[in-house]
């Protein structure tokens, strides 16, 4: 639970900046798709990630997915 709590919070501070460029006002948001567990090498591990990634910006973006199920975070 603790690191999809802390993704979401990262994702959720973003998500309330406002970046001024050339006096020009522009929200910003984050996906996160991270890879939570253990896994065997690193490869592995980051195809997990990556597979959330793509998962997160199929979805609509601005949102937070990880490898573990709802049943499976403490909230």
């Amino acid at each position: 639970g603790f690191a999809v709590k802390y993704f979401e919070s990262v994702r959720a501070a973003i998500e309330k900046l406002t970046v001024t460029y050339k006096d020009v006002d522009l929200k910003v948001t984050v996906s996160i798709g991270a890879c939570i567990g253990s896994y065997d090498n690193i490869v592995e591990m980051m195809e997990v990630a990556d597979r959330n990634l793509y998962q997160v910006k199929d979805g609509g973006r601005n949102q937070v997915i990880t490898n573990l199920v709802a049943s499976d975070v403490a909230v």
